[in-house]
């Protein structure tokens, strides 16, 4: 019994270990969900503005996400000590390139659909 306390004792005041990239996505998946998530919203603000918002508001959500874990002082260190910066820099390049795809999108969706409105042929 006074093994157990101890040990217990030695547990409440250890520094704990953790891993973190095991729970955040590859650079690969990273690049993927950018280019996956620009290219669905291409074809979704060409269809209807209302769907490209939609998709365009949770894809970016998502890079919101992960850039709010970067950024936080305690998980953002951990990924940076155990993945490196070139983790960090890759992330941002692939959210300045989903960014870029969704703005393309919307831009030429919105475009499409003013001149529909209009009764311009595009």
């Amino acid at each position: 019994m006074k093994a157990l306390a101890g040990w217990m004792c030695w547990l409440a005041v250890a520094p704990v270990y953790a891993e973190v990239m095991d729970k955040e996505p590859t650079l690969t998946a990273n690049w993927a969900l950018a280019v996956a998530g620009g290219l669905t919203a291409i074809f979704a603000w060409r269809w209807r503005w209302w769907l490209g918002a939609a998709v365009s508001t949770i894809a970016l959500d998502g890079v919101w996400l992960m850039h709010l874990e970067i950024a936080d002082p305690s998980v953002g260190r951990a990924i940076r000590l155990e993945a490196g910066t070139h983790y960090v820099m890759h992330f941002y390049w692939s959210a300045a390139a989903a960014i870029a795809l969704h703005v393309f999108a919307a831009y030429t969706g919105l475009r499409r659909s003013w001149g529909r409105a209009r009764g311009i042929k595009m």
